[in-house]
């Protein structure tokens, strides 16, 4: 069965960094297209996000080069063999608002619809992603409404989408001092808001109290 896997790690938080490695596995050679999208739920406006993000190297199972065009803004293009491929690539995540990605060495906010190359033609199949923590970061956790399948007490581990559409609407909280949560519903959706003191955030941002990021759960 086809299947595709996300793992990020964070190795320069000070850097803005994310490392990123996409396993697809194929039962069967096929030229495939890789797409990381220019929108976002809720927005109308085109993006390009793509321009923070470097493809480092394309493997096959052996550990073969594997060759890739790109054949526009946010799309590649490989002829990709039978068995497991890797995609490995990095973002740069210094974006302060909340349509992108953010990572400083007080916390991360990752939104996967800026970050998570996929297969265009697996959009409707399931995604996994699996998030490994930073190092000398043991008191950060991961808040996320994203169903996860097996994670560490920090919440650490491995989560899965029933596709890319569902993965994201789910963004990611990652950091220490989480000082509360606010419920609140609107007709039949619940919305949960994580709050965090001003200490965890960028003095650019010019917040005075909180940042609070709006996760909905159930329509």
């Amino acid at each position: 069965m086809n299947a595709q896997h996300l793992t990020l790690s964070f190795p320069d938080l000070t850097a803005h960094i994310i490392q990123a490695r996409l396993d697809i596995k194929l039962d069967q050679p096929q030229i495939l297209t890789l797409q990381l999208p220019r929108w976002i739920p809720g927005s109308y406006l085109l993006r390009d996000f793509a321009k923070h993000l470097t493809i480092h190297s394309i493997t096959d199972a052996l550990g073969n080069d594997i060759p890739c065009e790109r054949i526009d803004l946010c799309r590649w293009q490989i002829d990709a063999p039978a068995g497991t491929n890797s995609i490995n690539y990095s973002l740069y995540g210094f974006d302060a608002s909340v349509r992108a990605n953010y990572v400083c060495d007080s916390y991360a906010f990752i939104n996967p619809t800026a970050c998570a190359l996929f297969v265009e033609s697996w959009r409707d199949q399931p995604y996994q992603l699996t998030l490994l923590a930073p190092e000398n970061k043991p008191d950060w956790q991961v808040h996320t409404t994203l169903n996860s399948l097996l994670i560490d007490s920090m919440s650490f581990g491995h989560y899965v989408a029933p596709n890319y559409d569902e993965l994201i609407e789910h963004p990611l909280l990652i950091g220490n001092g989480i000082i509360g949560y606010l419920h609140f519903t609107v007709g039949f959706r619940l919305f949960l808001v994580r709050i965090l003191p001003l200490r965890n955030i960028i003095q650019s941002w010019n917040m005075s109290t909180v940042i609070a990021r709006f996760d909905h759960d159930t329509g």
